[in-house]
């Protein structure tokens, strides 16, 4: 890691500045979350929403952190950058257009941060308190007016100088002494939308101390209170149309939509609009918030560990993109084309364990390009995901329906055939493309799929399990020699699964009847992986939450020394669901679907 620092101790009206210059952001990223190796650095992942499984390592799209571009443009997946070193607790950011930087805030450390988008630059000034939020002034590009514990300052610095001055404008909440202002933003008039927090220790926040303030010039001796009491005011953001008002109070774990009239400045009719709590497999709680050209909102999951996207119209959740620190704090769009997606974290809380299992809690992260994106209308269970790279073709299975399915990503078309039964894995043939491998109930079957004609023609190569008649195939692959390593489950029905019902097999054209067991018993046979050496193999059965990996030997096709490399139930409250398919990337990293879990994790 190669980082200049430059300290400049300066001090007017208590502030001080500093200056870091990242010299070289590309190193600085290439820190694996976890990595107890230090001699071994592994480019962090975006981790985003999507469907269980995935195709084989040579076929990977996955989204590297590595130099943020000046110029962003929005690329076909979505890229996550470390754009900043970490602090103990970065909230509010604010990009101001006219200047090309983010400003953020560090609230115990009472640091107010700017970042220059154009040359990657960081510099502070220090106030004397707790300090959050801080909003540029329309009027004066040198100005941000600032909340400092209970007061509003205005902050005469220019984003990079030496020199800065502070004047107090108003002090609120006197009947809560040991409360400070936490997020605010400033509407399209104007005025000033300020929020506050009751005192907060180790123990939590004192509740109903907390207040949302509306401010103008002419009303700084006596603010008007627009909501009270609150527990801690967060998130706030307008919809497009500038008729709605979005807010939320932390502990509550929901967004409440105002009706806004902009003309005066009020709010009424409040509703929920989403509400977290009916989400059990998403952790955290609201934090801060912004909204897209779409309307959608954009929230920061504070001790979940991600930004989630939710669209206000329908109570949704569209999306999930998880960041690399449990603490996200606030979020807000900028860059020169308003489409990178700033997102700040925290490492305040965290114990030093946590902090070296959390290396990068703290930084600000710049997220372009973050959408996920629906290519199907939706399918009772899609899974086993397959890409061909000869044909530019995306296959995948709908199991209970006995349908399978091709998307071609060039043209948007989506072709599908039936078979007579539950159906998974479709694995394209090495030798001829018109050719799939799929699992049929519990025989493997060879079905001939010319994209010109609808017709198919399937025969049958090798039925299993045969004292489990009630098992099937659920996911499979073909390691890079050909052969075919696929896996069943027990019965499935509405009391669960039968246990212990499923097995690993090994499958090649000289051992059809009968193949290699290769694993047994299982519950769920389902995601594996081969990493980029091809000698390991990594396995998944479901029901135990562990991701277990074989030393593999590609030549006789053979595993051998298991160990469980990833498990789910270490990880119990922070990430819920059970994993699924499962693919890996160019670092050896492991992506993985979380059954019940929303997301996919690495």
């Amino acid at each position: 890691m190669t980082v200049q620092a430059f300290t400049r101790p300066f001090s007017i009206h208590s502030c001080h500045i500093v200056r870091n210059v990242i010299t070289d952001p590309l190193r600085l990223a290439s820190v694996r979350v976890g990595d107890k190796d230090s001699n071994k650095p592994r480019r962090m992942q975006l981790i985003a929403q999507f469907v269980g499984g995935a195709c084989g390592p040579r076929f990977e799209r996955h989204f590297q952190i590595h130099d943020f571009p000046k110029v962003a443009k929005i690329p076909k997946s979505p890229q996550l950058y470390q754009i900043t070193h970490p602090v103990d607790h970065a909230e509010g950011p604010t990009w101001d257009d006219r200047k090309g930087l983010l400003y953020f805030v560090d609230i115990h450390a009472g640091n107010v941060y700017s970042y220059e988008y154009a040359t990657r630059e960081t510099h502070f000034v220090h106030l004397d308190g707790e300090v959050s939020p801080v909003v540029p002034s329309k009027n004066d590009p040198d100005l941000l007016i600032v909340g400092l514990n209970r007061t509003v300052v205005a902050l005469d610095w220019d984003g990079k100088s030496n020199f800065c001055q502070i004047k107090p404008l108003t002090t609120v909440s006197k009947q809560f002494p040991t409360s400070r202002f936490n997020d605010g933003k400033a509407d399209k008039q104007g005025r000033l939308w300020f929020g506050t927090i009751g005192f907060e220790d180790s123990r939590g926040v004192t509740p109903n101390h907390g207040v949302l303030y509306k401010m103008t010039r002419d009303n700084l001796d006596d603010p008007a209170v627009m909501i009270a009491p609150v527990n801690v005011s967060n998130g706030l953001a307008w919809n497009k149309a500038n008729n709605k008002f979005y807010y939320i109070d932390t502990p509550t774990r929901k967004v409440i939509e105002y009706d806004y009239d902009d003309e005066k400045g009020e709010i009424n009719s409040g509703r929920v609009v989403f509400d977290l709590g009916l989400y059990n497999s998403v952790t955290g709680f609201p934090d801060g918030m912004t909204t897209d050209e779409e309307d959608n909102l954009w929230i920061a999951l504070y001790g979940g560990g991600a930004v989630i996207k939710v669209d206000p119209k329908t109570n949704y959740l569209l999306q999930i993109i998880a960041i690399p620190a449990d603490a996200v704090t606030s979020v807000m769009w900028g860059g020169p084309h308003l489409d990178t997606l700033f997102v700040t974290t925290s490492r305040f809380r965290l114990t030093e364990e946590q902090r070296a299992m959390q290396p990068l809690a703290g930084s600000v992260f710049a997220l372009v390009g973050p959408g996920v994106y629906q290519l199907t209308d939706p399918v009772d269970h899609s899974e086993s995901p397959t890409w061909d790279t000869r044909n530019n073709i995306l296959y995948f299975v709908n199991i209970h329906e006995g349908e399978i399915y091709k998307y071609d990503y060039e043209t948007g078309q989506i072709d599908s055939i039936k078979l007579d039964g539950e159906v998974a894995p479709a694995i394209p043939s090495k030798a001829d493309p018109n050719l799939l491998i799929a699992g049929l109930n519990r025989s493997v079957v060879a079905v001939e799929w010319n994209s010109e004609s609808p017709a198919t023609d399937r025969r049958i190569l090798t039925t299993v399990s045969t004292k489990f008649p009630t098992s099937r195939f659920n996911d499979g692959k073909a390691d890079k020699e050909g052969r075919l390593w696929i896996g069943t489950m027990g019965y499935e029905g509405p009391n669960g699964l039968t246990p212990d019902e499923g097995v690993f097999y090994e499958m090649t054209c000289d051992n059809f009847d009968p193949p290699l067991i290769k694993i047994a018993p299982v519950n769920i046979s389902n995601g594996l992986a081969w990493n980029k050496a091809n000698d390991k193999l990594y396995y998944i059965d479901t029901p135990t939450g562990q991701v277990v990996e074989y030393s593999y030997n590609n030549e006789k096709g053979e595993i051998s020394d298991r160990r469980v490399a990833f498990d789910m139930n270490d990880h119990i409250g922070v990430i819920t669901g059970s994993p699924d398919g499962m693919t890996i990337d160019e670092d050896d990293n492991l992506w993985v679907a979380l059954y019940g879990g929303g997301a996919l994790k690495m």
